[in-house]
């Protein structure tokens, strides 16, 4: 009995601290900034535990900022998975041959870099004589969409794969086809897949860097724009941290709704 669970500790160990050292002390430390006050002149920390940072974030600037960055990610989301039902339903009801193919194609974009993909999208605009739209919200939301899609298409095809094909060629027989197959039959299994896939897109496209900052032609500030500031331009890390905390905790009880909405995926 001493053996195995020696033996189950020193297998646990790596991971344990691997989790302890990236996730838990960064995080603890995270936590602990943004109750600091910062010397304006000096940059140095001192750790008095005080609310400033949170009274200060509470500016119609950061709110602002979060009220777009929660905006725009619900409609990136929403695009995504409108997008990603009839592609991960083709991906998952395909021959074996072609979902290789197709899963090919869906997957390519990871072989490069996010920024690359972005500055790509830059590239298409100006290509296309839309340079002027640059910093409109439909290039941010084509942006986010087509960078996240695959998030979105992935883990309801998984889901749409379990698909018991008996099912729809039954709601085929009692008549349901079309829109209404899908409504009844598809969206209702897909819900597990649908809502991981809320998750997966949701909660990075909330705090988004790279898009608005490129498509938004830095017109566009977004949480993530604002975060980026505090920590590397003013060096204010209790702002920077506080806003962190803040945005973190949104995104668990977001992430909380979806998971019970989607029946615990």
């Amino acid at each position: 009995m001493k053996r195995s669970t020696l033996a189950r500790a020193a297998l646990a160990t790596p991971t344990a601290v691997i989790v302890l050292g990236l996730i838990v002390a960064p995080l603890a430390l995270t936590v602990a900034t943004s109750f600091a006050r910062m010397n304006v002149i000096t940059f140095e920390l001192r750790y008095d535990w005080n609310l400033d940072s949170y009274r200060e974030m509470l500016d119609g600037v950061y709110t602002s900022s979060l009220v777009r960055s929660l905006e725009l990610s619900a409609l990136a989301t929403i695009g995504s998975i409108v997008c990603a039902l009839p592609l991960a339903f083709v991906l998952s009801q395909a021959p074996r041959r072609w979902q290789l193919i197709l899963f090919g194609l869906i997957t390519v974009p990871f072989w490069t870099s996010f920024v690359i993909r972005i500055y790509a999208w830059e590239n298409l605009l100006y290509a296309l004589g839309l340079e002027r739209e640059i910093g409109k919200l439909w290039v941010l939301e084509v942006g986010m969409v087509v960078t996240y899609l695959p998030f979105a298409v992935l883990p309801i095809a998984a889901t749409l794969g379990r698909l018991d094909r008996s099912l729809v060629d039954a709601a085929g027989d009692l008549g349901s086809h079309g829109y209404r197959l899908f409504r009844r039959v598809v969206f209702p299994l897909a819900r597990p897949g649908i809502a991981a896939a809320a998750l997966l897109v949701g909660i990075p496209a909330t705090g988004e860097v790279i898009v608005p900052q490129v498509l938004g032609g830095g017109k566009t500030l977004m949480l993530g724009n604002v975060m980026q500031t505090q920590f590397l331009q003013l060096g204010n890390r209790p702002l920077g941290s506080a806003i962190a905390i803040a945005l973190m905790g949104i995104l668990a009880v977001y992430a909380l709704v979806v998971r019970a909405l989607g029946g615990g995926a």
